[in-house]
């Protein structure tokens, strides 16, 4: 409630994720994203409705900071702007 979103600037080859910018309700511009379809476990990396080994590669392949704050980063997996143990922990936590 209260976000104004403004330009879509992506989507995932499935069609199912769209990224963009838009306002929130503080009046701030921000990144959004909107998960369509069957809601994505957190540490589903890869959106094929299961987290497990592809999914902790992926995680683990961009481990460290995300490259920039306007850049999605899919393994920040609690939005921290790093791809750290916590993000691990959440994904392990999905396992199956």
């Amino acid at each position: 409630t209260g976000w104004t979103l403004g330009l879509a600037t992506g989507i995932s080859s499935d069609g199912k994720n769209i990224v963009g910018t838009g306002t929130n309700p503080a009046g701030q511009n921000e990144i959004w994203i909107a998960h369509l379809g069957t809601p994505i476990a957190p540490g589903d990396l890869t959106g094929d409705g299961i987290v497990n080994i592809d999914d902790l590669l992926a995680l683990l392949s961009d481990w460290g900071s995300c490259p920039a704050p306007s850049t999605v980063c899919p393994a920040d997996l609690d939005g921290d702007g790093s791809v750290n143990i916590n993000d691990l922990l959440m994904l392990i936590n999905n396992w199956g």
